[in-house]
């Protein structure tokens, strides 16, 4: 008896690709889509589920006659004994409507998997809300690769926590416009005509533990100027969910849009995005949320986003200037301030946001 998978191509590919990741026994896999659809995703999905000759059917997305035409003609061609899963995850409502109406009438189950949740659905022959389990895991790689995002290698992870928890705490106790221009001018000119610069070079030297002449090669000067912080939160985030899970300095592609996430991750088949800044001027916190909401606009993610702050200058700030909080929660976004990313209180405000899904 043939087992078919039907499913309705549309943009909620993270729900179709962990559904088809999740019912077993398919022997056949169609895909109904409107006429005129870019077949690139569903190309994609089925090339990293295994799929290699999936079934199509084009309809007339808005035209209930057209869709029920061309189910029936199909469905009239099927062996009398086949069984039909049907996957209502994605197309438009009335493409869901139309399919489960026709094939009610067949030997099928009508599954429905939320977004971003991990229990599908069952709507026919009779209603069960959590019907099946979605144990299947995504990693960062893969949930991207499903939306067509290539990346790029993030740095390497050659500093220890006790360097990163350095860092954190020279930029807690240093939260000044001078210190910060001064940590920007590191490198910039020859140390030896710039009696600050060499200041500077051996205050790191002692805060790191290496030598005041290692400070300046590009490995220690990029960590010095920011990236300790994307490293320090992807450690945080590896220490949680498993080493790996996380990546840092993540450069990101989508058919020739490029963009740089500070730290990445995947959990329970979500994705989360941070946008991390060791210091900034609290004018700057729009654009940082602008930027937040981009990678969700341009890269079709959803993903969950959260905007990291050292400086505890700006987290006062934020305490008077309230309509920042305010135009981020309306985005969907977290601001993460000093005292909950700090070595002591990193666990918790993980745990916080991972429980909270």
């Amino acid at each position: 008896m043939p087992h078919y998978l039907l499913s309705l191509a549309n943009e909620e590919l993270i729900a179709n690709y962990l559904l088809l990741k999740t019912i077993p026994d398919v022997d056949h896999y169609l895909f109904v889509q409107p006429k005129g659809w870019d077949p690139a995703p569903v190309d994609r999905v089925c090339s990293l589920c295994g799929i290699a000759a999936p079934l199509r059917l084009e309809v007339e997305e808005f035209c209930l006659a057209d869709i029920e035409r061309v189910l029936e003609s199909w469905l009239s061609e099927r062996e009398q004994d086949a069984s039909y899963t049907v996957n209502l995850t994605g197309g438009s409502r009335l493409m869901a409507l139309a399919v489960a109406d026709i094939f009610r009438r067949a030997n099928s189950r009508v599954l429905y998997l939320p977004p971003r949740v991990n229990h599908i659905q069952q709507l026919h022959p009779r209603r069960v809300d959590s019907y099946l389990k979605v144990t299947y895991r995504c990693s960062l790689d893969e949930y991207l690769a499903v939306f067509g995002v290539s990346t790029m290698p993030s740095r390497s992870k050659p500093h220890t926590i006790k360097q990163m928890e350095a860092m954190f705490r020279v930029f807690t106790d240093n939260s000044t416009t001078r210190f910060m221009r001064q940590v920007n001018r590191l490198g910039a000119r020859k140390i030896e005509r710039d009696p600050e610069q060499i200041r500077l070079a051996r205050f790191f030297a002692r805060e790191l533990g290496i030598s005041p002449g290692e400070v300046l090669l590009p490995e220690w000067l990029s960590f010095i100027k920011g990236a300790w912080f994307e490293e320090y939160l992807a450690w945080a985030v590896d220490r949680e969910l498993g080493e790996g899970t996380a990546r840092h300095g993540l450069q990101v592609e989508q058919q020739g849009v490029s963009n740089e996430l500070d730290c990445a991750f995947t959990h329970a088949n979500r994705l989360y995005v941070m946008e991390l800044k060791a210091s900034a001027p609290l004018a700057s916190i729009s654009e940082f949320l602008y930027k937040l909401d981009s990678v969700a606009r341009d890269f079709s993610l959803n993903p969950r986003c959260f905007l990291g702050i050292v400086d505890p200058d700006v987290e006062r700030g934020l305490g008077k200037a309230t309509h920042f909080r305010s135009r981020a929660r309306k985005m969907g976004i977290r601001i993460l301030c000093n005292k909950e990313l700090s070595p002591g209180r990193i666990s918790k405000t993980l745990r916080q946001i991972l429980d909270s899904d």
